[in-house]
Formats: C-alpha cells, sequence, structure tokens
C-alpha cells in the first residue's frame, strides 16, 4: 500500500503545466515585454529629441565661431585660394526639406550670383547639412518682437517654413530673416523661434531662440 501510494504521488508530479497555466505565463510574457519596448522606444525618442536639440545649438554656434575667427573656406572654381566670405557665414534652415535637401545646412555666404547678402541660395558654399530624425517634428518658426515672450510655445508671428541665421566677421554681426527680400521690413526678426516636440508627444514642445543681439542659441524647456 505504502508503494502504490508514492507511485501515485510520483505520477501526479509528471502531469506538468495545464493550458489555461500556459495561457497565463504566455500573457504575462506578453504584457512585459510590451512594457519594456515601449520604455526602450520612450527613452530612444528621448535621447533622438536631446540630442536633435543640441545639434541645432551646436551647428548655430558653428557658423558664429566661423565668422568670429573668420575661418577660410575652398571655392569649388578655385580650390587651391582660401577666401574669407565677408558676406558671412550661416544657417538655413528648411522645415520641409526635399529628399536631396536637410533640415540645416551650414554655409558659407559665398554666392556671386547677385543674391542679397542676407539670403541662402545654392550658389554659396556648403559647409554641412544636419537632418533630423523621423521620430522628430520640426515644427514652426516664429518671429519674434523684443516686447514679445521668448521661449513660449506658439508665441509669435510664424514666419513660414524657411529662415536663415547668418554671422559677419569678424565681430559675427547678427542676421535673422526668413530668407526673402531683406530691403523688406516684414522679412527681418529681432529674434527667431524655431520649434520642435517628439512625434509621438506633441506636448513636449521645446523652443530654440535666436536673438540677432549677440546671436547665441538657447533652448528653453
Amino acid at each position: 500500500m505504502q508503494n502504490q501510494s508514492l507511485v501515485t504521488r510520483h505520477s501526479s508530479l509528471q502531469k506538468g503545466f495545464t493550458l489555461a497555466e500556459i495561457i497565463i505565463v504566455v500573457m504575462i510574457l506578453a504584457f512585459i515585454s510590451t512594457i519594456s519596448f515601449r520604455t526602450y522606444y520612450d527613452l530612444r525618442e528621448k535621447q533622438d529629441f536631446n540630442n536633435a536639440l543640441n545639434q541645432i545649438v551646436e551647428l548655430i554656434k558653428t557658423a558664429r565661431n566661423d565668422a568670429i575667427t573668420s575661418q577660410a573656406v575652398y571655392l569649388e572654381t578655385a580650390p587651391e585660394t582660401p577666401i574669407i566670405p565677408s558676406k558671412g557665414y550661416g544657417v538655413f534652415i528648411n522645415l520641409t526639406p526635399t529628399e536631396t535637401e536637410a533640415h540645416l545646412t551650414l554655409f558659407a555666404n559665398t554666392s556671386v550670383q547677385g543674391n542679397f547678402a542676407d539670403q541662402f541660395d545654392e550658389e554659396d558654399s556648403i559647409l554641412e547639412k544636419l537632418s533630423l530624425p523621423a521620430s522628430i517634428t520640426f515644427d514652426k518658426l516664429f518671429k519674434l518682437s523684443p516686447t514679445e515672450l521668448r521661449g513660449i510655445p506658439d508665441t509669435g508671428t510664424d514666419i513660414g517654413n524657411q529662415a536663415v541665421i547668418l554671422f559677419r566677421p569678424p565681430v559675427a554681426e547678427t542676421f535673422l530673416s526668413n530668407n526673402g527680400d531683406p530691403t523688406i521690413p516684414e522679412n527681418l526678426i529681432d529674434t527667431l523661434s524655431i520649434q520642435l516636440f517628439p512625434k509621438s508627444q506633441a506636448t513636449r514642445k521645446k523652443v530654440i531662440t535666436i536673438d540677432k543681439i549677440g546671436g547665441i542659441p538657447a533652448i528653453h524647456l
């Protein structure tokens, strides 16, 4: 009788999991995987967003530093002769670039096609391009007057899809415009506000402002 009881007990331990138990375990694992993936995605998007903010600021600072140091550039038409572009160094901002364009373009204003000194065109010397990740919405460009609040989302006058930040050597005198005719006062800007946010979190808007007095970009949380 005792041996039979041991056999029965041993046999019951070999039955394994029931279907209901397996389903519960699978559901728990799926739930944990979903939470982990979402956490990873959010962290990755946050990292991409912060990196983009810093890259934009650094690109603008590079243009300003190039003006202060009178950085020489080389034209394709004269690759052996360095020149210092007297019209300045700048960053061209484009909210809606084509496949061959970038959201931001660092350039030396070397065009000889008679364009306005405060504009960007394809004849200028392109030094660097920056395209933002698909996870980021490059939202709006605002024109702010000295009396308006700065760094507040959706504050100011929408200026369209393009803007130019230009620094003229040797003191990095700053010019801000919507890349239109600078002889028209409405095209000139006192303070430029660049607004962007992660695509999945539109409420996390951040603003980069550049003032024509000083020209140093600042990120506003």
